[in-house]
């Protein structure tokens, strides 16, 4: 009897209705290739389509199931229904066997995957882990073993793939796809550039591109449709001689690439270095392709070398011609606008002017150095010309001529005319040089309200030679003699430039019977005056010289 119960409770337990099992997946097919920015990848990666349609259809049949929308098979879901914005599908049936076909929003050619199951316990299609949640237009990657969420990439099918990682080329490169020119068409792995074309399609490299190569041929190559160009990261490329590993890559022969050795050439194109070494000749080298530098051989310039430089703020400029520049000894440039240089010449039909604006004053940093500036107070703006020629010795710079309001000209002088000097008392300060200046004891003036004279020396002739003194002085005074045999007074601390640059002559100004008097120069600075024997006169002189 009690076998019998147990026999009836299991018969009771496998008639109880089952919960069906799920079947679910994502709307994606491999064997695809990524585009991004227009390049295509050159691995396969999985396509993901979302918003997918799928129809689910009986195993081995295009019958369409019918399909549930809850585990206890009471609602029917549509067939065919569209998956969600993720591109995630999942729907309840009977246990049995069910091929599904997607198709719809970025399918091309619709699919079919056939034997999704969920007899037998185990969740179909999908797995047992679990899917997100998830962030709309994020790709996803498996966050564990069995759990499917979040990668760092984002696509909204409008703008280009962002990855805000980046994204690492462990072993092929970055791609841009041109249209490939009809008639000599683009080979596999050898170098391409534009054909000149206004539709910028591209061939294999002509001997006449040495600054026209934009990558290497990849997937894509020939006469018809686009072609795949690599220009960074590490692709292959035939050469046409033996290889050497870090050598640098130029246009070789019949569009091939070239080992141009371990130095890099100059006035070429450079396009990346050489990572393997090749069988000869004709065969395949790896190569890490750069951004290829450019050179321009025509007479508009171009890239170049650039020469080493030891000075921070350096200048520089072309030693010759060339494409090759370096920096001048002793130029430099402090990132403030101030300019060191050892000299400047300004030249040509609209040079030769040097313009300084109202600043403040300068600090005067630079030792043992004369600056010139303009004044604080510049309201206008005017021109100086400097003078046409050199002048002489003593001559005076003067304004020779006033053009009009705005422009002025500076010439050379002997005898400028001064006019009417107003200043009752100047000093010699700057005027000692260049002036006539009557010397008075110790202070030296020179006559207000009245027009300088010139000074000239006549000479040991009796033709005067009319010699003008350009630093005329004048001295005069008085002076009591020293009773002797004979009387004498030596004058002392004079102006003069030598012995023989002065004349003195005098009167004795208390008995005219005594005027037998003469002078003798002993120095530049001192004079002696001699008189008759033992009287104390007074003696007034004056001595002009330079």
């Amino acid at each position: 009897m009690l076998r019998m119960i147990k026999l009836g409770l299991v018969m009771a337990l496998l008639c109880l209705p089952a919960s069906a099992q799920r079947i679910f997946g994502w709307c994606e097919q491999g064997g695809q290739r990524a585009t991004t920015n227009g390049n295509q990848s050159q691995n396969k990666v999985m396509g993901s389509y979302p918003a997918c349609t799928v129809t689910v259809w009986n195993g081995g049949t295009q019958v369409n199931a019918t399909i549930f929308s809850d585990s206890g098979l009471t609602t029917i879901q549509p067939n065919p229904f569209v998956a969600t914005a993720n591109g995630f599908w999942a729907f309840y049936a009977a246990p049995s066997t069910y091929d599904v076909q997607f198709s719809g929003t970025g399918i091309t050619t619709p699919f079919t995957i056939a034997g999704y199951t969920n007899s037998g316990g185990g969740g179909g299609g999908g797995g047992g882990g679990s899917v997100g949640p998830g962030t709309v237009n994020n790709l996803s990657k498996f966050t564990s073993s069995t759990n499917v969420g979040n990668a760092t990439c984002t696509d909204d099918g409008v703008t280009p793939m962002a990855c805000g990682l980046g994204v690492s080329l462990a072993t092929n490169a970055l791609f841009t796809v041109k249209p490939n020119n009809v008639s000599t068409g683009t080979t596999a792995n050898l170098l391409v550039a534009r054909d000149g074309s206004a539709s910028q399609r591209v061939q294999n490299a002509q001997p006449t591109d040495t600054n026209n190569v934009i990558g290497v041929a990849g997937f894509g190559a020939g006469t018809t449709g686009s072609v795949s160009i690599a220009y960074s990261g590490q692709f292959p490329c035939i050469f046409d001689n033996q290889t050497a590993i870090g050598d640098w890559v130029t246009l070789g022969s019949s569009s091939r690439c070239h080992d141009a050795g371990a130095t890099e050439p100059a006035g070429v194109e450079n396009m990346g270095r050489i990572n393997s070494i090749n069988a000869g000749a004709g065969t395949l080298a790896g190569v890490d392709w750069g951004l290829p530098d450019s050179t321009n051989t025509s007479a508009g310039g171009g890239t170049g070398v650039v020469g080493n430089c030891a000075s921070s703020g350096a200048i520089t400029y072309y030693p010759a011609t060339g494409n090759t520049v370096n920096c001048p000894s002793g130029v430099t440039v402090d990132g403030a606008g101030n300019i060191t240089l050892p000299s400047a010449t300004f030249s040509g039909t609209s040079a030769g002017a040097i313009a300084s604006q109202q600043g403040p004053l300068p600090s005067l940093l630079i030792s043992n150095a004369n600056y010139f500036y303009a004044d604080t107070t510049v309201t206008t703006t005017f021109g100086t010309a400097w003078p046409i020629a050199p002048g002489t010795l003593n001559q005076l710079m003067f304004i020779n001529s006033v053009p009009d309001a705005t422009h002025i000209k500076l010439g050379y002088t002997d005898t400028p005319s001064l006019g009417a000097i107003t200043v009752a008392d100047l000093t010699d300060s700057g005027l000692t040089a260049s002036l006539p200046v009557v010397a008075n004891g110790s202070k030296k003036i020179i006559s207000a309200s009245a027009n300088i004279p010139s000074v000239f020396l006549c000479g040991t002739t009796t033709a005067c030679a009319n010699t003008l003194q350009n630093t005329p002085l004048i001295v005069f005074g008085t002076v009591a003699l020293s009773s002797g045999t004979p009387s004498t007074a030596t004058l002392t601390a004079l102006p003069f430039a030598g012995t023989t640059a002065y004349v003195c002559t005098g009167t004795n100004q208390t008995n005219a019977a005594n005027n037998l008097i003469k002078f003798a120069n002993a120095s530049a600075s001192s004079t002696v005056i001699t008189g008759p024997n033992t009287i104390t006169d007074v003696i007034g002189y004056q001595c002009v010289g330079h």
